[in-house]
C-alpha cells in the first residue's frame, strides 16, 4: 500500500468519526481514531522496513560478513 493511500485512509477514518455519531455523546471515537492511525503507521513502517531490506540485501550481507570477520578470533592468524 503506497504512502498516499495510507494517508488518505487515515484522513478518511479521522474525518468520518464524528459523522457516525448522529446525536448524543459518542465516547471513545477519538481513541479509536488514534488507535487506527497508530496501527496504520506501524504497518507502513513495517512495510517500509521490509522494502528497504529487500532492496539493500546484498550490501547489508556484505557489511555483516565484514563485521563478523573483524570481530571473530577464528578468522585471524595465530602467528
Amino acid at each position: 500500500m503506497s504512502k498516499a493511500k495510507i494517508l488518505w485512509l487515515a484522513l478518511f477514518l479521522g474525518g468520518s468519526g464524528p459523522a457516525f455519531a448522529k446525536t448524543g455523546v459518542a465516547d471513545g471515537g477519538f481513541e479509536l481514531m488514534l488507535a487506527v492511525i497508530g496501527v496504520l503507521l506501524l504497518l507502513a513502517g513495517l512495510f517500509a522496513g521490509v522494502e528497504y531490506l529487500i532492496k539493500d540485501r546484498g550490501h547489508l550481507r556484505h557489511k555483516l560478513r565484514v563485521l563478523i570477520k573483524r570481530k571473530s578470533p577464528l578468522h585471524r592468524n595465530a602467528g
